[in-house]
C-alpha cells in the first residue's frame, strides 16, 4: 500500500494543468499533517529543454536522490495520456529520481478505444479493460496508481446534491463508456 506522507517529491507531467493541482496537494497534505509534509518539494518537466537560468528540462527542484510521486488530473483512454505517464517516469529515472507512485485526481473508469480489427465499435457500449487499468498492467506492482475520486464517486456526489441533469448526462456517458475492470 502507498503511504503518501512518506513522499518528499512531486513531478507534474504537464505544465500547465497539473503545477497549481499539484501544488494545491502539496498544500493541503501540508495543512493536514505538518510534521510530515513541511518540506514537500514541487517540480515540472517543460516541454523543451532550457538552455539558460537554471536550464535543463525540469523547473523547480531537481530530482535525484529523491521519491517522485507523479500527480496528473486523470488518466483518459487516448494513447497520449498514458504516454505521457510513461514519459514521466522514464524522466524521473533519468534523472536520478525514483518513481514512487501516480497519483490521479479523477478515475472516469473509462474503456479503452475500440479495436476494429477486433470488430469492436467505440459506440457499441460493451465494456472493455479501463486506461488506468491498462496503465497499471503496462507499469506493474513497481509503479502504484492511486485515484482520488472516481466515476462512481461524482455519480453519488451527484445524486446526494439533487443535481439531475448532471446527473444524468453523466450516467449516460458511464453506460456508453464504462470500463470493464
Amino acid at each position: 500500500m502507498l503511504r503518501l506522507w512518506t513522499l518528499p517529491y512531486f513531478l507534474d507531467p504537464h505544465t500547465k494543468l497539473c503545477i497549481s493541482l499539484a501544488a494545491t496537494v502539496g498544500l493541503e497534505l501540508a495543512r493536514l499533517a505538518p510534521q510530515r509534509f513541511a518540506r514537500l518539494i514541487n517540480s515540472y518537466n517543460r516541454k523543451e529543454v532550457k538552455d539558460h537560468g537554471e536550464g535543463g528540462i525540469i523547473a523547480g527542484y531537481p530530482l535525484k536522490g529523491h521519491r517522485v510521486m507523479i500527480i496528473d488530473d486523470v488518466v483518459t483512454a487516448g494513447g497520449t495520456n498514458r504516454i505521457a505517464k510513461r514519459e514521466a517516469i522514464e524522466l524521473i529515472r533519468k534523472e536520478g529520481g525514483e518513481v514512487a507512485g501516480i497519483v490521479v485526481a479523477l478515475d472516469r473508469m473509462e474503456k479503452l478505444p475500440a479495436d476494429p480489427a477486433k470488430g469492436e465499435d467505440d459506440e457499441d457500449g460493451v465494456p472493455r479493460q479501463s486506461a488506468i487499468g491498462a496503465l497499471r498492467n503496462e507499469l506493474g506492482s513497481d509503479v502504484p496508481i492511486i485515484s482520488v475520486l472516481t466515476l462512481d464517486d461524482l455519480v453519488v456526489g451527484l445524486a446526494d446534491r439533487g443535481l439531475g441533469d448532471d446527473l444524468r448526462r453523466v450516467e449516460e456517458y458511464r453506460a456508453k463508456y464504462r470500463a470493464s475492470d
